[in-house]
Protein backbone atom coordinates (compact mmCIF):
# COMPACT_ATOMS: atom_id res chain seq x y z
CA UNK A 1 0.00 0.00 0.00
CA UNK A 2 1.33 3.43 -1.01
CA UNK A 3 1.86 5.82 1.89
CA UNK A 4 0.54 9.29 0.97
CA UNK A 5 3.01 12.15 1.13
CA UNK A 6 1.96 14.93 3.48
CA UNK A 7 3.19 18.48 3.89
CA UNK A 8 4.83 17.46 7.15
CA UNK A 9 6.73 14.53 5.65
CA UNK A 10 7.78 16.56 2.60
CA UNK A 11 9.02 19.46 4.72
CA UNK A 12 10.87 16.99 6.94
CA UNK A 13 12.52 15.42 3.87
CA UNK A 14 13.97 18.83 2.98
CA UNK A 15 15.75 18.83 6.36
CA UNK A 16 16.37 15.15 7.14
CA UNK A 17 15.44 12.02 5.19
CA UNK A 18 15.34 9.90 8.32
CA UNK A 19 12.84 12.23 9.99
CA UNK A 20 10.59 12.11 6.93
CA UNK A 21 10.58 8.31 7.01
CA UNK A 22 9.87 8.18 10.74
CA UNK A 23 6.93 10.58 10.38
CA UNK A 24 5.47 8.55 7.51
CA UNK A 25 5.67 5.46 9.73
CA UNK A 26 3.76 7.24 12.48
CA UNK A 27 6.68 7.51 14.91
CA UNK A 28 6.26 9.95 17.80
CA UNK A 29 9.32 11.51 19.36
CA UNK A 30 9.82 13.71 22.40
CA UNK A 31 8.02 16.93 21.55
CA UNK A 32 10.38 19.84 22.17
CA UNK A 33 9.25 23.19 23.53
CA UNK A 34 10.71 24.88 20.46
CA UNK A 35 8.43 22.84 18.18
CA UNK A 36 5.38 23.87 20.19
CA UNK A 37 6.43 27.51 20.11
CA UNK A 38 7.06 27.32 16.36
CA UNK A 39 3.65 25.76 15.74
CA UNK A 40 1.89 28.42 17.81
CA UNK A 41 3.77 31.18 15.98
CA UNK A 42 2.75 29.78 12.61
CA UNK A 43 -0.90 29.43 13.66
CA UNK A 44 -0.98 32.97 15.03
CA UNK A 45 0.58 34.33 11.86
CA UNK A 46 -1.97 32.49 9.71
CA UNK A 47 -4.76 34.16 11.64
CA UNK A 48 -3.13 37.58 11.31
CA UNK A 49 -2.40 37.25 7.59
CA UNK A 50 -5.83 35.76 6.85
CA UNK A 51 -7.55 38.64 8.66
CA UNK A 52 -5.61 41.17 6.58
CA UNK A 53 -6.54 39.45 3.35
CA UNK A 54 -10.20 39.30 4.36
CA UNK A 55 -10.40 42.95 5.43
CA UNK A 56 -11.22 44.18 1.92
CA UNK A 57 -13.28 41.22 0.71
CA UNK A 58 -17.03 40.76 1.43
CA UNK A 59 -17.97 37.62 3.44
CA UNK A 60 -19.88 36.10 0.51
CA UNK A 61 -16.69 36.15 -1.61
CA UNK A 62 -14.57 34.07 0.76
CA UNK A 63 -14.82 30.50 1.97
CA UNK A 64 -13.26 28.38 4.72
CA UNK A 65 -12.88 24.70 3.87
CA UNK A 66 -13.02 22.68 0.65
CA UNK A 67 -15.81 23.77 -1.70
CA UNK A 68 -17.04 21.49 -4.53
CA UNK A 69 -14.92 21.41 -7.69
CA UNK A 70 -17.62 23.14 -9.77
CA UNK A 71 -17.45 26.18 -7.51
CA UNK A 72 -13.72 26.41 -8.18
CA UNK A 73 -14.35 26.33 -11.92
CA UNK A 74 -16.99 29.03 -11.51
CA UNK A 75 -14.51 31.17 -9.54
CA UNK A 76 -17.28 31.85 -7.07
CA UNK A 77 -14.95 32.81 -4.20
CA UNK A 78 -12.08 35.27 -4.33
CA UNK A 79 -10.40 33.65 -1.32
CA UNK A 80 -10.52 30.11 0.06
CA UNK A 81 -8.84 29.15 3.33
CA UNK A 82 -7.80 25.71 4.63
CA UNK A 83 -8.42 23.89 1.35
CA UNK A 84 -7.84 20.17 1.95
CA UNK A 85 -6.40 17.71 -0.57
CA UNK A 86 -6.87 14.03 0.23
CA UNK A 87 -5.72 12.13 -2.85
CA UNK A 88 -4.25 8.64 -2.67
CA UNK A 89 -0.66 9.86 -3.09
CA UNK A 90 -0.77 13.35 -1.57
CA UNK A 91 -2.43 14.75 1.55
CA UNK A 92 -2.24 18.49 2.18
CA UNK A 93 -4.09 21.38 3.75
CA UNK A 94 -3.36 24.56 1.82
CA UNK A 95 -3.17 27.81 3.75
CA UNK A 96 -5.23 29.72 1.18
CA UNK A 97 -6.26 29.95 -2.46
CA UNK A 98 -6.80 33.17 -4.38
CA UNK A 99 -8.47 33.82 -7.73
CA UNK A 100 -5.80 34.42 -10.36
CA UNK A 101 -6.44 37.88 -11.79
CA UNK A 102 -3.46 37.92 -14.15
CA UNK A 103 -3.93 38.50 -17.87
CA UNK A 104 -2.92 34.93 -18.79
CA UNK A 105 -5.34 33.26 -16.34
CA UNK A 106 -7.19 31.57 -19.22
CA UNK A 107 -4.16 29.38 -19.85
CA UNK A 108 -3.63 28.34 -16.23
CA UNK A 109 -5.44 27.35 -13.06
CA UNK A 110 -8.18 29.74 -11.97
CA UNK A 111 -6.78 29.71 -8.40
CA UNK A 112 -3.24 30.12 -7.11
CA UNK A 113 -1.93 28.83 -3.75
CA UNK A 114 -0.96 31.19 -0.94
CA UNK A 115 1.42 30.24 1.87
CA UNK A 116 1.84 32.22 5.07
CA UNK A 117 5.44 32.46 6.36
CA UNK A 118 6.11 34.32 9.65
CA UNK A 119 9.78 34.91 8.84
CA UNK A 120 10.96 38.15 7.29
CA UNK A 121 13.11 36.34 4.74
CA UNK A 122 11.65 33.84 2.28
CA UNK A 123 13.88 30.76 2.00
CA UNK A 124 14.28 28.14 -0.71
CA UNK A 125 12.35 25.68 1.50
CA UNK A 126 9.40 28.09 1.64
CA UNK A 127 9.35 28.27 -2.16
CA UNK A 128 9.48 24.48 -2.45
CA UNK A 129 6.60 24.14 0.01
CA UNK A 130 4.56 26.59 -2.08
CA UNK A 131 5.31 24.48 -5.15
CA UNK A 132 4.26 21.37 -3.20
CA UNK A 133 0.93 23.10 -2.42
CA UNK A 134 0.47 23.86 -6.13
CA UNK A 135 1.23 20.25 -7.05
CA UNK A 136 -1.20 18.98 -4.41
CA UNK A 137 -3.90 21.30 -5.78
CA UNK A 138 -3.33 19.91 -9.26
CA UNK A 139 -3.95 16.38 -7.93
CA UNK A 140 -7.46 17.45 -6.87
CA UNK A 141 -8.36 19.68 -9.83
CA UNK A 142 -6.23 18.28 -12.70
CA UNK A 143 -4.90 21.79 -13.36
CA UNK A 144 -1.45 22.99 -12.30
CA UNK A 145 -1.06 26.62 -11.15
CA UNK A 146 1.81 28.42 -12.85
CA UNK A 147 2.36 30.91 -10.05
CA UNK A 148 1.87 31.16 -6.30
CA UNK A 149 2.08 33.75 -3.56
CA UNK A 150 3.94 33.90 -0.24
CA UNK A 151 2.77 36.32 2.45
CA UNK A 152 5.60 36.85 4.94
CA UNK A 153 6.96 39.06 7.70
CA UNK A 154 5.37 41.42 10.18
CA UNK A 155 4.15 43.68 7.39
CA UNK A 156 2.47 40.72 5.63
CA UNK A 157 4.36 41.49 2.44
CA UNK A 158 3.20 39.48 -0.57
CA UNK A 159 5.61 37.92 -3.07
CA UNK A 160 4.30 36.41 -6.30
CA UNK A 161 6.50 33.57 -7.61
CA UNK A 162 6.62 31.61 -10.87
CA UNK A 163 6.57 27.93 -9.93
CA UNK A 164 7.89 26.08 -12.99
CA UNK A 165 11.43 25.34 -11.79
CA UNK A 166 10.31 24.72 -8.19
CA UNK A 167 7.64 22.23 -9.28
CA UNK A 168 10.25 20.26 -11.23
CA UNK A 169 12.39 20.13 -8.10
CA UNK A 170 9.40 19.06 -5.98
CA UNK A 171 8.54 16.28 -8.43
CA UNK A 172 12.13 15.04 -8.23
CA UNK A 173 12.02 15.05 -4.42
CA UNK A 174 8.68 13.24 -4.39
CA UNK A 175 10.19 10.51 -6.56
CA UNK A 176 12.98 10.12 -4.00
CA UNK A 177 10.44 9.92 -1.17
CA UNK A 178 8.45 7.26 -3.02
CA UNK A 179 11.65 5.28 -3.59
CA UNK A 180 12.49 5.63 0.09
CA UNK A 181 9.04 4.34 1.08
CA UNK A 182 9.55 1.31 -1.16
CA UNK A 183 12.70 0.39 0.74
CA UNK A 184 12.39 -1.44 4.03
CA UNK A 185 15.43 0.04 5.69
CA UNK A 186 15.12 3.38 7.49
CA UNK A 187 17.74 5.94 6.43
CA UNK A 188 20.72 6.07 8.81
CA UNK A 189 20.91 8.66 11.56
CA UNK A 190 22.91 11.64 10.28
CA UNK A 191 23.08 14.58 12.68
CA UNK A 192 22.71 18.06 11.20
CA UNK A 193 21.68 21.61 12.12
CA UNK A 194 18.00 20.67 12.20
CA UNK A 195 18.53 18.24 15.08
CA UNK A 196 18.24 20.97 17.71
CA UNK A 197 14.55 21.44 16.85
CA UNK A 198 13.66 17.83 16.01
CA UNK A 199 11.55 15.56 18.20
CA UNK A 200 13.79 12.60 17.32
CA UNK A 201 17.02 14.31 18.38
CA UNK A 202 17.82 12.16 21.42
CA UNK A 203 17.11 8.90 19.59
CA UNK A 204 19.26 9.78 16.57
CA UNK A 205 22.08 11.13 18.70
CA UNK A 206 22.19 7.92 20.72
CA UNK A 207 22.45 5.90 17.50
CA UNK A 208 25.18 8.19 16.17
CA UNK A 209 27.14 7.87 19.43
CA UNK A 210 26.88 4.08 19.36
CA UNK A 211 28.18 4.07 15.78
CA UNK A 212 30.77 6.79 16.52
CA UNK A 213 29.41 8.42 13.36
CA UNK A 214 31.23 11.29 11.66
CA UNK A 215 28.08 13.42 11.84
CA UNK A 216 28.87 13.87 15.54
CA UNK A 217 31.38 16.46 14.30
CA UNK A 218 29.01 19.32 13.48
CA UNK A 219 31.65 21.25 11.53
CA UNK A 220 31.95 18.56 8.85
CA UNK A 221 29.77 19.24 5.81
CA UNK A 222 27.95 16.54 3.85
CA UNK A 223 30.46 16.95 1.03
CA UNK A 224 33.42 16.44 3.37
CA UNK A 225 31.74 13.44 5.01
CA UNK A 226 31.24 11.78 1.62
CA UNK A 227 34.92 12.28 0.80
CA UNK A 228 35.90 10.63 4.08
CA UNK A 229 33.55 7.71 3.33
CA UNK A 230 35.19 7.27 -0.07
CA UNK A 231 38.51 6.91 1.77
CA UNK A 232 37.06 4.29 4.09
CA UNK A 233 36.73 6.60 7.10
CA UNK A 234 33.34 6.19 8.79
CA UNK A 235 33.92 6.91 12.48
CA UNK A 236 35.34 9.72 14.60
CA UNK A 237 37.98 7.37 15.97
CA UNK A 238 39.17 6.42 12.49
CA UNK A 239 39.35 10.08 11.52
CA UNK A 240 41.37 10.96 14.62
CA UNK A 241 44.28 8.77 13.45
CA UNK A 242 44.59 10.68 10.18
CA UNK A 243 45.64 14.00 11.70
CA UNK A 244 49.13 15.24 10.94
CA UNK A 245 50.38 18.60 12.34
CA UNK A 246 50.89 21.28 9.70
CA UNK A 247 54.26 23.03 9.67
CA UNK A 248 53.07 26.25 8.04
CA UNK A 249 50.02 28.45 8.35
CA UNK A 250 48.85 31.77 6.97
CA UNK A 251 49.32 34.69 9.41
CA UNK A 252 46.10 35.71 11.09
CA UNK A 253 44.18 32.68 9.74
CA UNK A 254 43.05 29.82 11.96
CA UNK A 255 42.25 26.69 9.99
CA UNK A 256 39.79 24.04 11.04
CA UNK A 257 40.91 20.43 10.89
CA UNK A 258 38.15 17.85 11.45
CA UNK A 259 40.77 15.20 12.19
CA UNK A 260 42.19 17.40 14.96
CA UNK A 261 38.80 17.70 16.62
CA UNK A 262 38.37 13.94 16.33
CA UNK A 263 41.75 13.50 18.01
CA UNK A 264 40.70 15.80 20.85
CA UNK A 265 37.54 13.76 21.38
CA UNK A 266 39.43 10.46 21.34
CA UNK A 267 42.00 11.65 23.86
CA UNK A 268 39.46 13.57 25.94
CA UNK A 269 41.48 16.77 26.12
CA UNK A 270 42.37 19.97 24.32
CA UNK A 271 44.78 19.32 21.47
CA UNK A 272 46.65 22.06 19.65
CA UNK A 273 48.44 21.95 16.32
CA UNK A 274 51.00 24.73 16.28
CA UNK A 275 53.88 25.90 14.18
CA UNK A 276 56.76 28.28 14.73
CA UNK A 277 57.53 28.74 11.02
CA UNK A 278 57.53 32.36 9.81
CA UNK A 279 56.98 33.72 13.30
CA UNK A 280 60.22 32.82 15.01
CA UNK A 281 60.91 30.23 17.70
CA UNK A 282 58.78 31.98 20.33
CA UNK A 283 55.66 32.47 18.21
CA UNK A 284 53.03 29.86 17.53
CA UNK A 285 50.18 29.72 15.04
CA UNK A 286 47.87 26.91 14.08
CA UNK A 287 44.62 25.34 15.14
CA UNK A 288 43.20 23.92 18.32
CA UNK A 289 40.27 21.68 19.06
CA UNK A 290 38.20 21.64 22.19
CA UNK A 291 36.35 18.67 23.60
CA UNK A 292 32.59 19.35 23.58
Amino acid sequence: MTVPITQESFMAFLKCQRKSRLLSEGAIGAQAEFCEWQRRSEDNYKELASARLCSSIPPNERYVGTPPAERLRERRYRLIFDYAVGESDVHARLHALEVDCSQDRARHHCYIPIRFVPKEKVTASDKLMLAFDALALSRATSELPAVGKIVHGRQCSAVRLPLHKFIRRVQSLIEKIVTQHAERATPPAMLNKHCTECQFQSMCRQIACEKDDLSLLATISDKERKKFHEKGIFTVTQLSYTFRPRRRSTPGVTKHFPALKALAIREGKIVCATTSARFGPHSQRGACAFVE
